[in-house]
């Protein structure tokens, strides 16, 4: 009797069907997907959020504009894009090719050339300056590494 298994046809040289649908574009793809969905959640989310939030730990009245890069708030928002880019390390992580780093090191290597032309904040305050250049690179190599961590020990 046949099996009805692909991956039974032609012996160990052949990859299970997750592993032949991994690839670098993938994992690039599926990073910056998952990056653009969450980061739009969050501004969603903080956009109708914020003037409550404010009213509710703050005497003084809300005021709109910009965020002072000296601000606690500030410093939030950079924690909501860190965790926004270790979910997206952990989707490249996912959709590239098991084990590897081309993807993850692309991605964060392309953000940190980006960020780097970008204007940066307008602080003195240098610990904030490389929270704010470094945090996407290092949030999407430690997602990567996390998952992949993870994954190590469920596939052993």
């Amino acid at each position: 009797m046949e099996s009805l298994d692909p991956n039974a046809e032609s012996g160990s040289d052949h990859l299970p069907i997750t592993d032949r649908k991994r690839s670098y574009w993938r994992g690039l793809v599926a990073g910056l997907t998952a990056k653009l969905l969450l980061l739009a959640v969050i501004v969603v989310c903080t956009y109708f959020l914020r003037p409550f939030v404010w009213t509710a730990l703050s005497s003084a009245p809300y005021e709109t504009g910009a965020i002072d890069p000296n601000s606690g708030e500030w410093m939030f928002m950079q924690l909501l894009g860190f965790i926004a880019s270790l979910v997206a390390g952990a989707a490249i992580a996912r959709w590239s090719r098991r084990g590897t780093w081309s993807a993850l090191a692309t991605y964060a290597a392309l953000t940190l050339v980006l960020v780097l032309v970008m204007v940066f904040p307008a602080t003195e305050s240098v610990p904030r300056l490389l929270i704010w250049v470094f945090e996407v690179p290092l949030g999407v190599l430690c997602g990567g590494l996390i998952y992949m961590r993870y994954e190590g020990k469920i596939s052993a």
